[in-house]
């Protein structure tokens, strides 16, 4: 597995510029062909798939974040544990 920086529709909104990538929080836990494919692969898609790859990095996004918190490698102050 390796960390990702997301790269989707909204990556400038999140800290993505010329030599810059997306904030250290946005990132997915992938596998390299998945990685790759998220970066470079799918060359030429619709809007459409844009959107909905970009849907299905940020939903990896949480769920890499919830396993991290789940692990105690994030830890929030002041958040109770269930």
């Amino acid at each position: 597995m390796v960390a990702a920086h997301y790269t989707g529709l909204r990556a400038h909104l999140l800290g993505k510029g010329t030599g810059h990538k997306p904030h250290d929080l946005v990132i997915a836990d992938l596998c390299h062909k998945c990685h790759y494919q998220f970066d470079v692969g799918g060359g030429g898609a619709t809007f459409e798939k844009k959107i909905d790859k970009s849907e299905q990095f940020l939903f990896n996004v949480v769920k890499t974040l919830i396993r991290r918190i789940d692990q105690g490698v994030i830890t929030i102050e002041g958040m109770k544990d269930e």
